[in-house]
């Protein structure tokens, strides 16, 4: 049987999500729960994948992998949740065995900065990004294939934060770190829209990246729906203070517990 797993974590006690070795990640912390459960033995046999590997020190709340196992479905969130430090998983889906995380229909990123970055003046920032470009200039590394859309981005405020939210089917890496670092200096009159417009018709710019840790992937969208159990809701609401130093936790903790009852996700008892 195939699975979808969908979980959260805090990205500020992991070197970032890929395994490497001798340091924590999210993938390795994973993979090693997994295997102690008995749900997998090896990525290779299970076909271990993983939707989105982010940044050391970028959190996140709908996050996804898939592996073929035996273990019993509907006790395997319960089962990791007792394995495992900063993650949180939160709903699971039975999928078809080509299923790969890697391709998505859309993926839904969430950067938050302080209150004093205008909404207004960020969202004319915005303008340019919307729509198919060259991201080369986006991105950490020369890319093969630097084009990517984006479909829509929306910018929020209140006392406590001004967020942006970008969706797209994919992103480079980096990418969304480098358009809000952009973004801040567009809002900020350091650059202008032309220097965005030119960058995007692909003249090359090195721009700088904002910090990884008000960056959340929010979300993985694949069509189908994740079932939650409402004894993992209950988990959530006993989390501690610490989900980024504190200074987001009780937004993040609201985030996972609206994603685990928004559109697209059913619960179950």
């Amino acid at each position: 049987m195939r699975v979808a797993i969908k979980f959260a974590y805090d990205g500020t006690y992991f070197h970032g999500y890929q395994r490497q070795p001798d340091v924590r990640t999210v993938e390795g912390e994973l993979l090693k729960a997994l295997i102690s459960l008995g749900a997998m033995d090896s990525t290779e046999d299970s076909l271990f994948r993983s939707s989105s590997r982010t940044d050391s020190g970028v959190s996140a709340i709908g996050n996804v992998l898939a592996l073929n196992t035996e273990f019993r479905l509907e006790e395997l969130p319960q089962a990791l949740n007792s394995k495992v430090r900063d993650i949180w998983v939160w709903g699971y889906a039975a999928v078809s065995e080509e299923f790969n995380p890697r391709h998505a229909v859309r993926r839904w990123y969430r950067y938050y900065f302080p209150p004093r970055v205008s909404p207004e003046s960020l969202r004319k920032a915005s303008r340019p990004f919307i729509g198919q470009h060259d991201f080369t200039s986006f991105a950490y590394r020369d890319e093969k294939s630097p084009v990517r859309r984006i479909d829509k981005i929306e910018v929020s405020g209140n006392r406590s934060f001004t967020t942006l939210d970008i969706w797209g089917e994919s992103f480079l890496r980096g990418m969304v770190r480098k358009v809000a670092w952009v973004m801040e200096h567009v809002a900020s009159g350091q650059l202008t829209l032309a220097d965005v417009e030119r960058a995007l018709q692909g003249e090359g710019r090195d721009f700088g990246i904002a910090p990884a840790e008000p960056t959340v992937l929010m979300d993985v969208e694949y069509g189908f729906d994740f079932v939650v159990q409402e004894r993992e809701r209950e988990f959530f609401l006993r989390l501690d203070n610490r989900m980024w130093k504190a200074r987001l936790s009780l937004e993040v903790l609201s985030l996972i517990l609206d994603r685990s009852r928004g559109q697209g996700i059913r619960g179950a008892g």
